[in-house]
């Protein structure tokens, strides 16, 4: 929400808003960690996965249903258990590298920053 008042301060006309921020959205959720996980991600988009406001709220979610989870798996139904316990997916998947108070300050920091950008671009700019 803060993200897409910061948009519309910055288009002059609001079609060029509704233009750019599906854009802006679409780009956030490829990279959210929907599809690829931080761990699995190439070098040279690094820089987007540190500024996707949506995988500091999939990462935090993970890490909430997974630390502690024991995983039981049928020897007779799969050929191979990968996974036994949920820390195991964290470390494999790259969650490993914030917690979810760390994901929860990161995203109340975004709110923040919108809005005060949203401000100077009102304030100085319109």
């Amino acid at each position: 929400y803060s993200m897409a008042h910061l948009v519309a301060s910055v288009g002059r006309a609001s079609g060029l808003a509704r233009a750019i921020l599906p854009i802006i959205l679409e780009i956030n959720r490829l990279f959210g960690g929907y599809f690829l996980s931080p761990a699995q991600l190439p070098g040279y988009f690094v820089w987007l996965d540190a500024i996707d406001f949506i995988k500091y709220g999939y990462v935090g979610l993970a890490l909430n249903e997974l630390e502690g989870l024991e995983f039981t798996c049928d020897p007779n139904l799969t050929a191979n258990c990968t996974f036994t316990v949920g820390e195991q997916m964290i470390i494999q998947r790259g969650y490993d590298q914030l917690s979810v108070g760390g994901c929860i300050g990161i995203l109340f920091a975004f709110i923040i920053g919108f809005r005060f950008l949203n401000y100077l671009m009102i304030r100085y700019f319109k």
